[in-house]
């Protein structure tokens, strides 16, 4: 699932800038030094023979450290994304970050706490076996913590092909190119690339719930990538997927007026520093393979 989000909600010191964002958009982004060696030509000027082997190898990097979330119970079930952050092979151990709402069954970023689903599941790249997963921490199940959107999630499993990303823990920039993996309308893992429309903007539900600082990312997530990777263009985690914006709603035509109408390329990621304060808070910091920034 991804939680939608009504436009005024954005709003609490700054307006976005549609008008920067499109020319961020047509500025120049230099390759950069990756996985398996530097793009041969810049992002702006494509060179199939490069740049794209270069995106596919770097997608086949990450995408195994890149798993589906489904939560079940008697009212109902939902599905999202998640990514790996630690594995033990020792203990048979993988531990996964999600968004709360994910493995929530009010699905919502207003109403803390929320009742989490009453089985959770975890299916692997490459995989359609699913895993019951343990809620290890869960920031939404606190009524007073109103500032991230987080769950870590146990599974007694381990596997060299479903490894631990690693995390970058530095600045951003307007025009980063950024790679989003995720279960998008439950249709599986899939990816998509864009770019960083804003490093950094102020988010502030205006009926209580999530208050923190957002990515703003071009890419075209959907429902279903709540919870899933972004990642740079080296490989690093640099934020969690959580919200798309609704431009408006509409009536589907049977007197229902909740049919929402996405805001194209308007999506919304926790950053590396939101899951930093999150795993430190709750004693697992060195779950998390931090770079240095």
């Amino acid at each position: 699932m991804c939680y939608t989000i009504d436009t005024e909600f954005i709003m609490k010191k700054k307006i976005i800038p549609f008008i920067a964002i499109a020319l961020c958009m047509a500025l120049l982004l230099s390759g950069c030094e990756g996985l398996f060696g530097k793009p041969e030509t810049k992002i702006y000027n494509l060179n199939y023979s490069t740049d794209e082997d270069y995106l596919v190898g770097l997608t086949d990097s990450v995408i195994g450290s890149c798993v589906e979330v489904y939560g079940s119970s008697a009212t109902g079930s939902a599905s999202g994304s998640g990514v790996i952050i630690h594995t033990d092979k020792d203990k048979n151990e993988t531990y996964i970050l999600t968004n709360s709402h994910v493995i929530t069954a009010k699905n919502g970023l207003k109403t803390i706490p929320d009742t989490v689903f009453g089985k959770i599941e975890i299916c692997f790249f490459g995989s359609s076996t699913p895993y019951r997963a343990e809620i290890v921490n869960n920031a939404r199940s606190a009524s007073s913590d109103k500032t991230t959107d987080l769950a870590l999630l146990k599974v007694g499993y381990y596997s060299e092909s479903h490894g631990p990303v690693r995390v970058y823990s530095g600045a951003l920039k307007y025009a980063q190119h950024i790679l989003a993996i995720g279960n998008g309308q439950n249709l599986g893992t899939s990816v998509c690339d864009g770019l960083v429309s804003n490093p950094s903007i102020t988010f502030n539900a205006k009926d209580g719930g999530l208050t923190c600082e957002l990515i703003q990312i071009s890419a075209g997530v959907n429902p279903g990538n709540s919870g899933g990777a972004l990642f740079d263009m080296k490989g690093y985690l640099i934020g969690i997927n959580t919200l798309k914006l609704v431009a408006n709603t509409a009536n589907d035509g049977n007197g229902e007026s909740n049919v929402n109408i996405f805001a194209d390329n308007i999506s919304f990621s926790l950053p590396v520093s939101n899951l930093q304060r999150f795993m430190s808070d709750n004693g697992k910091s060195d779950l998390l393979n931090v770079v240095a920034s």
